[in-house]
């Protein structure tokens, strides 16, 4: 089982990955400054978009400010 993970989303809603029970789920922590983040995104967006009817989904979590940690 995958760690407790809660948040707020840059719409202000919350979210909690207990939501996503049954389903696989990519947790992928970027940087907007990090070159290789923004290259890879397009690569993990395709994937999803190919899986999402398999039960597959993507949490992207940014990483920009000291206090993101």
């Amino acid at each position: 089982p995958a760690p407790a993970l809660k948040g707020t989303l840059l719409s202000g809603d919350r979210f909690d990955l207990a939501a996503y029970k049954g389903k696989v789920v990519l947790v992928n922590f970027y940087s907007s400054y990090c070159r290789h983040c923004a290259l890879e995104i397009g690569s993990i967006e395709t994937y999803r978009d190919d899986m999402k009817d398999r039960g597959f989904e993507v949490l992207v979590i940014a990483i920009d400010r000291a206090g993101d940690k």
